[in-house]
């Protein structure tokens, strides 16, 4: 398939083209979504808004790069928008819950917050597999390192890196 003629196509109001384009990188861009959000409904809705925006604004659409990679850039922004949104609220004020989790915090700090939100974290934390639960504990809890959780556990970079993203995204999910 030839995405930039179908493009070309959709900026003249093509809908056959438009239908074309939609079923082919749908499933694949629910997928790209879901590697940010772990949520299928939230990478649908995020999908289906990419396609609505590229419908509606077509005709002023400049696509300087592969189409495909015009796509996936439009729904990995819009993922990190959703995630950016994501607050918890408390009746005492509003915590920004990715920017917590992107600062280790040690015990103390995190008993300092609303006793509801403590738990509700160290309830989620208990349903993480052992590993992630481990890195998890480590980074958060005593302030390792990356690199001295990776050699502590004998697993890659990497793979913190990963669990910790994983692990964060479902504390968001679960608060």
């Amino acid at each position: 398939m030839e995405t930039h003629l179908l493009l070309e196509k959709i900026k003249q109001g093509d809908k056959e083209s438009f239908k074309r384009l939609f079923y082919h990188y749908y499933p694949r861009l629910v997928g790209y979504a879901q590697s940010y959000l772990y949520d299928k409904g939230k990478s649908e809705d995020v999908v289906q808004d990419v396609f609505l925006y590229l419908w509606e604004h077509a005709a002023q659409m400049e696509v300087k790069v592969s189409a495909q990679a015009y796509l996936y850039t439009m729904t990995r922004n819009r993922c990190l928008n959703v995630l950016r949104s994501l607050r918890l609220t408390d009746s005492l004020h509003t915590l920004d819950v990715l920017a917590q989790l992107d600062q280790p915090v040690s015990l103390s700090k995190i008993a300092d917050e609303p006793p509801a939100q403590y738990t509700r974290v160290l309830q989620i934390m208990d349903s993480f597999p052992q590993k992630m639960r481990e890195v998890f504990q480590l980074r958060y809890f005593e302030n390792y390192s990356y690199q001295e959780i990776a050699s502590i556990l004998n697993i890659s970079l990497n793979t913190v890196k990963t669990q910790l993203k994983r692990a964060k995204a479902r504390i968001i999910k679960g608060l």
